[in-house]
């Protein structure tokens, strides 16, 4: 029924909800593309590049001491 953790998440991002839900969103996305369609990448490696991009622009913290925002979302429970 939908990720667990979402309000610590989007409080640990340190940015405004709104920028928070998309980085949040994005980062599940990546993680779903990864975990379940990892046998078709040829048909989403680009948007994940295009995500991957995007959120290096954005102004949010990297949780907890992980060196990546993807590495921090990997490590969320529901995710």
């Amino acid at each position: 029924a939908g990720f667990k953790d979402a309000e610590p998440a989007l409080k640990a991002l340190g940015a405004d909800r709104d920028l928070a839900q998309r980085v949040l969103a994005t980062l599940l996305a990546l993680r779903v593309f990864e975990t379940r369609y990892a046998e078709r990448e040829v048909e989403w490696r680009l948007l994940a590049a295009k995500a991957r991009r995007w959120l290096a622009k954005q102004k949010v913290i990297v949780p907890g001491g992980f060196r990546s925002l993807e590495a921090w979302a990997g490590s969320l429970k529901g995710a």
